[in-house]
């Protein structure tokens, strides 16, 4: 009887594994995409001459310590 419960745990285990498994699943992209967007980015931000990196918050402190709100560009 044992066996047979250590066994179930085990098929437990190992389905609860996989279910967590796919939520894990990513798209990934090239890097010389990601750069890309990146340098894209960074260009964008240069010509607007804008202190912030992000979105201002409305709060000059928050802004200062974190360049405004970051947008992940995906």
């Amino acid at each position: 009887m044992e066996n047979n419960v250590k066994d179930l745990l085990d098929e437990a285990e190992k389905e609860i594994f996989a279910i967590s498994q796919q939520h894990l699943k990513q798209d990934f992209i090239l890097v010389k995409d990601a750069l890309a967007e990146s340098f894209d980015r960074l260009d964008e931000l240069h010509k607007k001459g804008s202190e912030l990196r992000g979105l201002p918050t409305g709060f000059i402190d928050i802004d200062n310590k974190l360049a405004g709100m970051q947008i992940p560009i995906y």
